[in-house]
């Protein structure tokens, strides 16, 4: 996780999507993230699904909640570059 904090460079950071799983390990800190951008004057679209886990974007055929965020189309489109699971496909969470 990136720090954030008094980073001052980060008022001319892009606009940032998040999705966050309630049963994940990084929930809170990626949440407090969002924040720390926001306060920053960082554009944030958030998502948290409190139910989920870490991973569970790469089960779309079993789970709501992954067709939703994947049905995002900032979401998907970073998904589909595997930069979230480092490699082909999908797995964040």
């Amino acid at each position: 996780m990136p720090r954030v904090g008094r980073h001052r460079g980060l008022r001319r950071a892009a606009g940032h999507a998040a999705e966050t799983a309630g049963c994940g390990p990084l929930c809170d800190e990626g949440r407090a993230y969002v924040e720390r951008l926001r306060a920053s004057g960082v554009e944030v679209t958030e998502r948290h699904h409190p139910g989920m886990f870490h991973g569970f974007f790469s089960l779309p055929a079993y789970l709501d909640d992954a067709r939703d965020a994947l049905a995002d189309e900032a979401i998907a489109s970073t998904a589909s570059d595997g930069k979230n699971c480092g490699g082909g496909g999908v797995g964040a969470g």
